[in-house]
């Protein structure tokens, strides 16, 4: 991914790495993501995360990298001296400062351990909003039973009682810091193995203390992890309220007898309004203004097949609020949509571009198995395809069409999954 990352030093303070995207025209709010653990094979060992995400909203972004220690230390510091979040808060002070932001106008937000660092944070700084997604509230606890590495570098002595009592007590102890004006959105799931003792003492604390919180319990959510695939539109969602007080329902986009519907479930205020801008190359080649639901067509026509690109978005006196890609869409020379399919039927998967086109042109397809290249094929002039899978797995057909220009058009398929 394309981003600049930074580097912050304190004087006498530990190192801080950062990602700064300061917004177009919507300024006043600071959005501060935490990350998650990466995996236990990623290298190096820390990951920003959410950035891709937050692209789709113009306004002030900061990414921290927990780069403290072996895998991250919840952005607080080695052995209990809380030396790497003396670093940390000082970078958002620096940023706030230049950026002119109010406290109430921060929100922070993160999944898994970066949640627990947005609660952290969010509480004892007493910032605007939290937006936090199965964090684990007992972090002595968590740390010492699934990292073992992160437990001794955070706990210093893993024996000692106090370190772990205090440990576990820091977001505890952050909820009682004269902070109610802190909003918090939650996401969780009683499928997550944290969640009954980790989200659910903390939110009956919430409700005893009377402090503003809102819960949302998604059972769709199988495991601990599907928290980073659900946690997206949670962030987004939220993020559209607090800034500019729109009800984001993500969008539906249909195809039916070789046009386009959209139905746009978002409400947003009276002054937004919603388009789709239709692209091809980075060149805007139309804007379809809308309100509820459009039907359209793409209007050109070209001497060739042609990748299209489809984006809604929010506008506010013409200027971009948020942006949603909607896919990547193929068109023959004559402007009519294309409708690539993949099917299996028992061990054989074909896959069928459906172009009908006057033009000489070649296609090459590589075949994805579980994320990885199964199979390469040369460019040749069939576009059909047909293959024997390899035993379950979930594949897709990435596929390049050679123009008699030499230009490449290039997408993929569907998933498809072979149990």
């Amino acid at each position: 991914m394309d981003f600049k990352e930074l580097t912050f030093n304190p004087n006498g303070g530990k190192e801080v790495s950062y990602v700064l995207e300061k917004g177009e025209h919507n300024t006043d709010y600071l959005v501060i993501v935490f990350s998650g653990f990466a995996t236990a094979k990623s290298v190096p060992p820390y990951k920003y995360n959410y950035i891709r995400t937050l692209r789709q909203i113009d306004c002030n972004k900061l990414f921290i990298l927990d780069s403290d220690g072996p895998r991250g230390s919840y952005y607080l510091g080695e052995a209990m001296s809380f030396d790497f979040e003396k670093s940390v808060i000082e970078l958002i002070n620096k940023i706030k400062r230049e950026l002119t932001i109010a406290n109430e106008h921060v929100i922070t937000a993160g999944s898994s351990k970066g949640g627990s660092a947005a609660l952290y944070y969010g509480l004892k700084y007493n910032f605007g909003s939290i937006i936090t997604g199965a964090p684990q509230t007992l972090i002595a606890d968590y740390v010492m039973n699934i990292h073992d590495n992160t437990a001794d570098y955070m706990l210093g002595d893993r024996t000692n009682k106090d370190n772990i009592q205090l440990l576990n007590k820091v977001i505890y102890n952050a909820l009682g810091m004269n902070n109610k004006a802190t909003t918090i959105k939650i996401l969780s799931s009683e499928n997550d193995t944290l969640h009954n003792k980790h989200t659910v003492p903390f939110v009956k604390l919430l409700e005893q203390s009377d402090h503003p919180f809102n819960l949302i319990v998604d059972n769709d959510i199988k495991n601990h992890n599907e928290i980073a695939i659900k946690f997206p539109e949670f962030l987004v969602t939220n993020v559209l309220e607090l800034l500019f007080g729109i009800n984001y329902n993500k969008n539906n986009l249909s195809v039916s007898e070789g046009q386009f519907i959209l139905e746009d479930t978002t409400k947003f205020p009276i002054q937004y309004n919603s388009v789709i801008e239709v692209k091809i190359k980075d060149k805007i080649i139309d804007v379809i203004n809308f309100t509820k639901i459009v039907k359209f067509k793409i209007k050109n026509t070209f001497k060739y097949p042609t990748m299209v690109d489809l984006f809604y978005k929010v506008k506010s006196e013409k200027k971009d609020v948020y942006t949603e890609n909607l896919g990547k869409f193929l068109l023959d020379e004559r402007g009519e949509l294309v409708n690539p399919n993949i099917v299996h039927n028992n061990k054989t998967i074909t896959f069928n571009l459906n172009l009908e086109s006057n033009r000489r042109l070649k296609f090459a397809y590589y075949i994805y198995k579980n994320g990885k290249i199964e199979t390469k094929i040369m460019y040749q002039v069939e576009s059909k395809l047909s293959f024997e899978v390899k035993g379950p797995g979930k594949y897709f057909i990435k596929y390049f069409i050679l123009l008699p220009n030499k230009e490449k058009l290039v997408n993929q398929s569907e998933i498809i999954e072979i149990k």
